[in-house]
């Protein structure tokens, strides 16, 4: 008789929906200092703002934590596949 084995993964999704949810404010900040740096360019002007657009793009890319993205998820399949382990061994 073969074994049966229960693959159901029970992950928890809680931390990698929050980073997301965290990311979007952080996004929610950024959009308005490039609409407040597009109104200044566009009253005065002058393209130098354009570096100040440049500046705030780059600084809201490392704000992100995108790498959150890849490793909460991963170490949560981990985790899964470790308890499905010892589900097996039990």
């Amino acid at each position: 008789m073969s074994k049966k084995y229960d693959l159901t993964v029970n992950v928890d999704v809680e931390s990698t929906s929050r980073a997301i949810f965290d990311m979007s404010l952080v996004l929610k900040e950024y959009y308005r200092q490039m609409g407040f740096i597009a109104q200044k360019m566009e009253a005065t002007k002058d393209l130098s703002y354009a570096g100040e657009a440049l500046s705030c793009v780059s600084n809201c890319i490392s704000n992100l934590r995108i790498d959150l993205l890849a490793t909460r998820p991963i170490r949560e399949y981990d985790r899964s596949i470790v308890n499905l382990r010892r589900k097996d061994e039990e």
